[in-house]
């Protein structure tokens, strides 16, 4: 409904593949990021019972710990690719129309 009201109004609707953006939103859990929120906590968290937190995000706290030095700079390096690749892609654009959720969840 919403895309027939954008082209009623004579909006020129292009889909664009948002890969890159998901590529760089897992950056933020499954790339040497997360060391920075290890650094942050990293006193608290080797000190209480796992059992305490979120296992979720204890698990992506704790993989920090097996990232490198290389590991980090080429994170980064990927970071700035996919953002040239985001800046080409989306600065073509006034104005994105995207859903609020990607699925349409149900209360059943």
């Amino acid at each position: 409904m919403a895309l027939a009201n954008a082209e009623r109004l004579d909006w020129q609707l292009t889909p664009v593949n948002f890969m890159p953006l998901f590529a760089l939103a897992a950056l933020l859990y499954e790339s040497p990021w997360v060391a920075e929120r290890y650094a942050a906590i990293n006193k608290f968290i080797v000190s209480v019972d796992a059992m305490l937190m979120d296992p979720v995000v204890y698990s992506i706290i704790m993989n920090a710990r097996e990232f490198s030095a290389a590991d980090a700079f080429q994170s980064q390096y990927l970071r700035q690719d996919l953002s040239r690749k985001i800046k080409k892609t989306f600065g073509r654009f006034d104005a994105l129309l995207v859903p609020t959720t990607p699925t349409f969840p149900s209360i059943e």
